[in-house]
């Protein structure tokens, strides 16, 4: 499978996507369905989204948004995507005009270190 979903920590509070060359359709509804089994219930938690080793997108992505959208869980505080490419930053950009809940506490960053740095941040801050 060319998407990788699982707990980045113990804690179950960072949930790990990497995309992996070549992705399509399918795969993604796949990892969201995975992703929506393993963050049922949980303590409030971060995604982040490994774009680093993916320089493409499938075709028909930007009609997903509004399944997306339905089904991100109330207690995702954030999301960070690493190094999508530009097309990917544009379809976040359009996305969150057309469906805001699917991309909102959306931030990019430049490398895996820099998202958990971030993630830990935003959970501290809700720890508080």
């Amino acid at each position: 499978m060319s998407i990788e979903v699982s707990w980045h920590n113990e804690e179950q509070t960072i949930l790990y996507i990497e995309y992996l060359n070549r992705w399509t359709l399918d795969e993604f509804y796949d990892m969201l369905q995975k992703s929506g089994r393993l963050t049922e219930g949980s303590r409030p938690f971060v995604v982040i989204g490994d774009f680093s080793q993916s320089s493409m997108i499938p075709n028909g992505l930007l009609s997903t948004g509004r399944r997306i959208e339905q089904n991100t869980p109330s207690h995702r505080l954030m999301l960070l995507l690493v190094q999508p490419n530009m097309l990917m930053q544009m379809l976040v950009r359009t996305v969150s005009k057309i469906y805001p809940k699917m991309v909102d506490n959306a931030i990019i960053v430049g490398s895996l270190d820099e998202a958990l740095e971030k993630a830990q941040a935003r959970l501290q801050a809700k720890a508080t």
